[in-house]
């Protein structure tokens, strides 16, 4: 996916990626590991796919996208905040605004209630 973004400049594949199997993932790791709350896991999710997002724009290597975000919710969990999320691009911003996380929310009730 990385490599057909940079050759392409499309974020459509990640994006989708993101939004279908990452997102999910990353609720459940917030509920049982982290141990978060609903509200906290919905923030610290979007803000860590934002600045997912703008290390893939800016060209930074990324080896693992699940564990990239898995390092940065520990990193949330641990210091309260990302403190640099301000400093995303417009367009991941807008992409990340975007987000519907009606749905993230229900995997995190439905994970929580260990009924997944």
């Amino acid at each position: 996916m990385l490599y057909e973004y940079h050759q392409t400049g499309d974020l459509t594949k990640i994006y989708e990626y993101i939004t279908k199997r990452l997102m999910p993932h990353m609720a459940y790791y917030c509920a049982h590991t982290l141990h978060m709350g609903h509200d906290t896991t919905l923030i610290a999710s979007k803000q860590a796919i934002a600045l997912l997002l703008t290390r893939i724009v800016k060209g930074m290597p990324i080896l693992s996208l699940t564990a990239m975000c898995k390092k940065m919710l520990r990193v949330y969990k641990d210091k309260g905040d990302f403190f640099y999320y301000e400093n995303a691009p417009e367009p991941v911003k807008l992409m990340v605004n975007g987000l519907n996380l009606d749905d993230l929310a229900k995997v995190w009730k439905i994970t929580k209630d260990r009924r997944l």
